[in-house]
């Protein structure tokens, strides 16, 4: 058997702590610049991807604001054209509008899309902090008792 000195032992154990530090640092290195990259594809793709939308979301809300504004002018007793000519026109508007968003956002998304890269594969980011509802069947069994 060999024995060593409390020196070699000593010795021993701060390299193999520093080799780990390395090691830490190393990995540590690695995943902030994953992290970097992932913030900028995150501000110059889903964010503005995002807004679009959104946008059109509330054009489509504003779309359908006009058509309940033209059927109000159709159904009054004398139909008001006035009201219903301007709402029609701020109703073909909002269509046009939220296309154009729309074909923006899409755009985006497919950019995103053929580049392959998602934040799917980080199992922390698309946690929801939610625990999973049980199956059916357990959910049944525990009303019961």
């Amino acid at each position: 058997m060999i024995r060593s000195s409390i020196r070699t032992k000593i010795l021993a154990i701060a390299v193999g702590m520093i080799v780990l530090m390395v090691i830490t640092a190393v990995l540590s290195l690695t995943l902030v610049t994953q992290v970097g990259h992932r913030l900028e594809q995150m501000t110059n793709s889903y964010i503005p991807a995002y807004g679009n939308l959104a946008r059109t979301d509330v054009r489509s809300l504003e779309r359908a604001l006009a058509l309940r504004r033209m059927v109000i002018a159709k159904s009054r007793s004398p139909p008001d054209q006035a009201i219903f000519s301007t709402a029609r026109e701020v109703f073909d508007e909002k269509g046009a509008e939220a296309v154009r968003e729309a074909q923006s956002a899409r755009a985006l998304i497919n950019g995103l899309i053929t580049q392959g890269t998602s934040f799917a594969r980080c199992p922390l980011i698309g946690w929801s902090g939610r625990v999973p509802a049980p199956p059916a069947g357990e959910a049944s069994k525990a009303r019961r008792s």
